[in-house]
C-alpha cells in the first residue's frame, strides 16, 4: 500500500513539473507580448505628439 502511495505521489509531482513548465512558456509570451505592445503604444503616441508638435509651430 506504500509503495502505491509513493508512485502516486511521483505520477503527481511529474504532473506538477510539466504544468509548471507549460506555465513558465505562456508567462514568458506573454511579458514578451506585452513588452511589444508598449513599445507600439509609444511609438504611435511619439508619431503623434510629433505631428501634434508641428502643426500647432505652423
Amino acid at each position: 500500500m506504500l509503495n502505491g502511495l509513493q508512485n502516486n505521489r511521483v505520477e503527481w509531482k511529474s504532473l506538477a513539473d510539466e504544468y509548471d513548465v507549460k506555465m513558465k512558456v505562456i508567462e514568458e509570451e506573454m511579458k514578451k507580448q506585452e513588452g511589444n505592445t508598449t513599445e507600439k503604444a509609444f511609438k504611435i503616441n511619439y508619431w503623434l505628439m510629433t505631428k501634434l508638435f508641428f502643426f500647432l509651430m505652423s
